[in-house]
């Protein structure tokens, strides 16, 4: 049986007022545009809707335009459809996520 391969993880995301969100990643990734589609944040009781977004070297790049009240906590989500965040090391994608915290 093959060890399953786990591509980049989250480490932290970081809100940057008024319309940037910063997620740090365990490991290097492929530099590029990403699909804005796949990402949603809440900060603050307010959604967000991604302008922009792509990478730098071992994190993500959010770029927002605040879409109108949200309760809940403060959090980032990844829906990986289409897969496009990349491992620069070993080309594996990383995994969807869920609320994953913001600070």
């Amino acid at each position: 049986m093959e060890p399953s391969v786990i591509g980049p993880t989250p480490l932290l995301a970081t809100f940057q007022a008024p319309d940037a969100l910063f997620v740090q990643f365990s490991e290097p990734l492929v530099a590029g545009p990403l699909a804005t589609a796949n990402w949603t944040v809440r900060v603050a009781g307010m959604a967000y809707s991604c302008m922009n977004a792509n990478t730098g070297p071992s994190a993500v790049n959010l770029f927002l335009n605040p879409a109108g009240p949200d309760v809940g906590p403060d959090v980032v989500s990844y829906a990986a459809a289409p897969a496009d965040v990349i491992s620069l090391a070993t080309g594996f994608p990383a995994a969807a996520f869920t609320d994953f915290p913001v600070v």
